[in-house]
């Protein structure tokens, strides 16, 4: 399950970001968070050479995808759901804005069309997500 998604600059200032969970990490200033979690990328890009790619967090994990002027942020319950994730939203915000961000001027209002696409790519993720459970669970049952 996705808890949260955040597009951040590479420098840290937060783009856009989504929170479909409330927990310790979304309940806070969504700004504080996208530079914290900006800070903990960044911090072991330098001191280890290394991109990060999966933290967890108590019982999240999140994932972190690197573009080449943003890095996208995802929260879940599963790492490779939230790399799958981190992925699909990376590309897709870079085929909308990558342009954008070149001149991009500090007005974050420019991105909010984007939660739609959100939305839209968190609800298609359940969706199949339930599909795949059922196909699941109907195999389970005629094998038995």
């Amino acid at each position: 399950m996705i808890y949260a998604i955040w597009v951040l600059k590479s420098s840290g200032e937060p783009l856009i970001y989504k929170f479909y969970r409330k927990d310790r990490l979304t309940s806070q200033a969504p700004s504080l968070t996208g530079g914290f979690l900006t800070a903990i990328f960044d911090s072991m890009r330098v001191n280890t050479g290394e991109q990060l790619n999966i933290i967890e967090i108590v019982e999240i994990d999140v994932a972190y995808m690197s573009f080449k002027t943003f890095i996208v942020v995802v929260a879940s319950d599963d790492p490779e759901e939230a790399r799958r994730f981190a992925a699909k939203v990376g590309s897709e915000f870079k085929m909308q804005y990558s342009q954008l961000l070149d001149s991009w001027t500090g007005e974050t209002s420019i991105f909010q069309p984007f939660i739609k696409k959100l939305d839209f790519l968190v609800k298609d993720a359940k969706r199949n997500l339930r599909d795949n459970l059922g196909r699941l669970l109907n195999s389970l049952g005629s094998q038995g």
